[in-house]
């Protein structure tokens, strides 16, 4: 092969290409059909690392700086333009239709990340792949590009041991081998370092990539990589096929990519091992040869890049539940992909411009780092291409996303963090103020609802000078109907713990929560149903008093306030994803944003019978309820003269915090603890 020319072609890579897309996206479509099906990209490492190394077979090794130049002009060539252009019209698209808040707040980060083949990293800091976050970021998907990426780093050195000398070394090639074992051995024990990517890691999926380099390093070795067409190995193709299906079925996300993901990534050595060089005579190797199937193989790579952005960006607008739905947004991603195929991907990387290796190299960096700006540009809830009500709107819809601004005497809101164990103390004062500090404290002791709070929290402080000491418990609600998780029950304990330390006489802790189950998440996932939930908390109820018993008497003493808050309202829809023109029609917010009122309080009567029981014990303890102020007689609403009084199906709004800080500030004064404003 000539320096910068065509490499050979070999057909049935392109068809397991085939197989390897049409496995992947049929799990993001509907994952029951192939539930294993995101092993494709096991396959794809593999076939990977196979023709990396095959397309450099021709390539006469005169010099490592040569060989740098010559494949990395190859690599960015082949991955930067359509990687580029998806890139920054994923950015535009999901600024303009993803409310900001939770589900897309990683977004920015990976979505910048994938530039430079650091998605991996930036995803493994906070999104589970399979869980909503993940489902919901629409570059969730360039994790495995990031693999690949990083594999490159080290991939010319690789193979410049294995062919310096015009011939395979076999001393580099079983230090290639201890490689793998090496990346298979540590993916086995990943979960027990402290700096694990898990499911993301590169380190870990090494083997794999490693394992296509050997195979092609063997072959070429023995002289088979390149010699005359001979026959087809059908064992081997045969077993390989059955491992590839097994691993598309019976695969499970738990045992990734350590063991799982061996039978995918053993079937595609097989399937390469045993079709190289030979005439396909097998039903495997047919099929693997079809026209319809080298054309996939073909577009594989755009295929892969548009369809999670756009199936992403179904799930945020109309809806990705419905077979319509989803038919139509693989209609658009294989439309997509076409159209980058032919008119991007397949022509700038035989552009004649572009032929020069330095020159192909400095143009793909500068088209990164320009991409890379604009894409922070286009980013983010406040760019000016954002159509959501939400990000236009964020100071009624979420709390705490910037600090209240300063009084006219200069009085202003200071937080400052600490360190409680595995969570975190937010302290909230007021400074600049001529006004002396209020001598008691509020402390807040919550989940996500106490967060939701942020705001009142901030308003109660600014206007009374009362410290507010916020422990935010990181998905453990406090004093639950049900009994405490193995994750929950130390982090309660350390909150507990600090709080009976510090608390004095005059002190007042309140404790918002979530203590009824929601009908719906955030996502598309609706979460409990009523009767089972009763029947349920019955059977619990005697062991999650005797732990709220526990919990309280730490910190209950005489002259100490505990105000335990009723449950407010839940919904049937998350409220920020229905709010706009192109995603009102989702099937998610069809069940409406009311409540009736007498079933609310019919569904959380358990609750006010357990609070009951506990007021008996302690008499420190009372009682606050917002729902009178968030509901009518009959009806509980998510709006409120316009304005949105729920964020999603159960938490306030920043616009609720403003209408029940009144409300809330008359509370604490009750207890001494600030004083209640003049016509509140």
């Amino acid at each position: 092969m000539a320096l910068g020319g065509r490499h050979a072609f070999y057909p049935y890579i392109d068809g397991l290409r085939a197989v390897s897309i049409i496995s992947v996206v049929l799990f993001h479509l509907y994952a029951r059909i192939l539930p294993g099906g995101f092993a494709g990209v096991d396959i794809f490492f593999t076939i990977s690392g196979f023709v990396v190394s095959s397309s450099l077979h021709a390539y006469k090794v005169e010099s490592f700086r040569n060989l740098l130049a010559f494949f990395y002009a190859r690599r960015f060539r082949r991955i930067v333009p359509a990687l580029l252009l998806v890139l920054l019209v994923t950015s535009a698209v999901s600024t303009m239709f993803s409310p900001a808040p939770y589900l897309s707040r990683y977004t920015q980060d990976v979505g910048r990340a994938a530039f430079f083949g650091y998605s991996n990293i930036a995803l493994a800091r906070g999104i589970d792949y399979f869980s909503p976050l993940g489902r919901f970021n629409p570059f969730t998907h360039t994790w495995s590009l990031a693999v690949e990426e990083q594999f490159y780093v080290i991939f010319p050195f690789t193979f410049f041991a294995l062919r310096r000398t015009g011939h395979i070394s076999r001393r580099a090639l079983a230090a290639l081998l201890a490689l793998c074992l090496a990346s298979f051995i540590y993916g086995l024990m990943e979960s027990r370092f402290s700096f694990s990517l898990g499911f993301y890691s590169s380190l870990a999926r090494f083997w794999e990539i490693g394992s296509g380099v050997a195979l092609y390093a063997a072959l070429a070795a023995s002289g088979r990589f390149d010699a005359p067409v001979g026959r087809e190995n059908r064992l081997a193709t045969a077993v390989g096929a059955t491992l590839i299906a097994l691993a598309f079925v019976l695969g499970t996300e738990d045992l990734y990519p350590v063991p799982g993901a061996v039978p995918a990534v053993g079937g595609a050595l097989l399937i390469l091992y045993g079709l190289q060089g030979a005439v396909p005579a097998s039903p495997v190797a047919r099929l693997l040869t079809r026209p319809a199937m080298l054309w996939i193989g073909a577009v594989s790579y755009s295929l892969y890049l548009w369809h999670w952005p756009i199936f992403v960006m179904f799930r945020w607008t109309v809806g990705f539940g419905s077979l319509t739905n989803k038919l139509m947004a693989l209609a658009l991603a294989i439309a997509a992909a076409t159209a980058s195929y032919y008119l991007v991907e397949h022509p700038l990387r035989r552009a004649a411009l572009l032929q020069p290796a330095r020159r192909a190299i400095s143009v793909a960096l500068i088209a990164l780092v320009i991409g890379w700006k604009l894409a922070g540009g286009l980013l983010g809830p406040k760019s000016w291409i954002a159509l959501s009500t939400v990000n236009r709107n964020l100071r009624d819809w979420t709390p705490s996303m910037t600090l209240l601004p300063p009084t006219k005497d200069g009085c202003r809101v200071v937080h400052e963090s600490h360190t409680v164990g595995p969570l975190t103390r937010l302290t909230v004062t007021r400074e600049g103020c001529d006004r002396k500090a209020a001598p008691h404290v509020l402390f807040v002791l919550g989940d996500s609802h106490a967060l939701a709070y942020a705001d009142m929290f901030d308003l109660f402080a600014l206007a009374t000078g009362v410290r507010v000491e916020r422990y935010d418990l990181l998905g453990c609600s406090f004093l639950q109907l049900e009994p405490l998780s193995d994750r929950c029950r130390p982090i309660e304990f350390d909150a507990v713990t600090d709080i009976a330390a510090r608390i004095a006489p005059g002190d007042v802790l309140f404790t918002p929560s979530l203590r009824v189950p929601r009908f719906i998440n955030e996502w598309d996932e609706k979460q409990q149903e009523t009767d089972s939930y009763f029947r349920r908390i019955g059977d619990e109820r005697e062991e999650t008093f005797a732990q709220a018993v526990s919990l309280l008497a730490k910190i209950a003493r005489p002259g100490v306030r505990i105000v335990f808050e009723l449950p407010k309202p839940v919904f049937r829809i998350p409220l920020f994803r229905c709010v706009d023109w192109f995603n009102r029609s989702n099937p998610v917010c069809a069940p409406g944003s009311e409540m009736n009122r007498a079933f609310f309080e019919k569904f959380r009567a358990p609750v006010v019978d357990f609070v009951s029981g506990l007021q008996a014990r302690f008499p420190e303890l009372s009682v606050w309820d917002a729902t009178p102020y968030l509901c009518s007689q009959d009806t509980c609403s998510m709006w409120r003269d316009g304005k949105p009084m729920f964020f999603d199906g159960d938490h306030v709004s920043a616009y609720a915090d403003r209408v029940l800080y009144p409300e809330f500030r008359r509370e604490m004064a009750r207890y001494g603890l600030g004083e209640a404003a003049a016509g509140e």
